[in-house]
């Protein structure tokens, strides 16, 4: 009976023995995967931040559109450009182009670029605004989204790549055209008088220039 139950308690150790190694086992592997997962996912959320910074950042900077180096432009590449109306071109209670936005885009057709407007203003905004203008134009584009850039180069029969896109909004313009790798520049406010909702964006744009610019 003895030796029966000194044989039974080695046997009884020795599975203890293995399922604790198991055990040990399956903990260092679940230990490995979770260290795994947190080391991901903080290297994503790193590229995450590192990414939405660079689709915040312009390509270029300028006080007004007027300031536009299109020897530049064209040395780039840059054939056809998208830009925002509402104080891009002119302050947003002004509702016809004056006659600097008239030589402006006279100038630019006459250098052969091709232009599209695009504003996420209504209809009745941007047709009247246009009348004198009669270029390509999109209204209600509901920028920073994709869909109303690639439509705008789709009326110019444009590519990303020979695209520049124009106005005074980072979450608007400079993101949408960033998002497909326009290039994009970002220009001063032509007036302070906005609406509210652009108002509190501003600060948050303030934020993000100081860091970026």
């Amino acid at each position: 009976m003895g030796i029966g139950f000194e044989v039974s308690g080695r046997s009884d150790s020795r599975i203890a023995c293995s399922i604790l190694r198991s055990i040990g086992i399956i903990l260092e592997s679940r230990i490995s995967y979770l260290v795994s997962v947190c080391t991901s996912h903080v290297q994503n959320n790193v590229q995450l931040r590192s990414d939405m910074k660079n689709r915040l950042k312009p390509d270029l900077f300028l006080n007004t559109v007027y300031e536009l180096d299109t020897g530049m432009l064209k040395a780039g590449g840059i054939r056809a450009i998208i830009v925002d109306i509402d104080n891009t071109l002119v302050s947003w209670d002004t509702k016809v182009p004056d006659e600097k936005v008239i030589e402006l885009v006279c100038r630019l057709g006459a250098e052969g670029f091709k232009i599209c407007i695009l504003s996420n203003n209504t209809k009745k905004r941007v047709e009247e605004f246009n009348k004198g203008l009669n270029l390509p134009a999109i209204h209600k584009a509901v920028k920073p989204s994709k869909r109303a850039f690639k439509r705008a180069m789709k009326l110019m029969e444009s590519t990303a790549e020979n695209t520049a896109v124009i106005g005074d909004q980072l979450f608007t313009d400079v993101l949408g055209g960033n998002r497909l790798g326009l290039f994009t520049v970002l220009v001063s406010p032509i007036s302070d008088k906005e609406f509210i909702w652009t108002r509190i964006v501003r600060m948050l744009e303030r934020i993000v220039l100081k860091r970026n610019i």
